[in-house]
């Protein structure tokens, strides 16, 4: 369980810095837990971010969950490049839901991970 909430923590954090390096600014980060999953999200104004650029964090954040990659790639973290980290996010995550609002250029992402 210690092993989990680690996870969720360094997961949220690998958000932050992904988000920082776009550029983003007035970030709102909430995790919830609940009896069998754990949820991630975060919202901010990311005005650098565009259409192409959504849909390649679209892409990259929907791998499928694969636990047998979790501590390779996890070994790897910190000093990857967006697209590494990203991969990575979507690997640990059981579901992702990814929102961008091109008026306001609010982006959003919510990652699921079960217990």
């Amino acid at each position: 369980m210690i092993h989990d909430k680690q996870r969720i923590a360094r997961m949220a954090e690998e958000l932050i810095s992904d988000f920082l390096r776009y550029g983003c600014t007035d970030m709102d980060l909430k995790i919830l837990e609940r009896e069998d999953l754990y949820i991630i999200s975060i919202s901010a104004y990311c005005k650098g971010v565009k259409g192409r650029e959504v849909e390649k964090i679209r892409k990259l954040l929907n791998q499928p969950r694969n636990p047998q990659m979790e501590e390779y790639f996890w070994s790897l973290s910190g000093d990857s490049d967006l697209d590494t980290e990203f991969s990575l996010l979507g690997i640990m995550s059981d579901e992702v839901e990814l929102k961008y609002d091109e008026k306001s250029s609010r982006l959003s992402i919510k990652l699921t991970r079960g217990k």
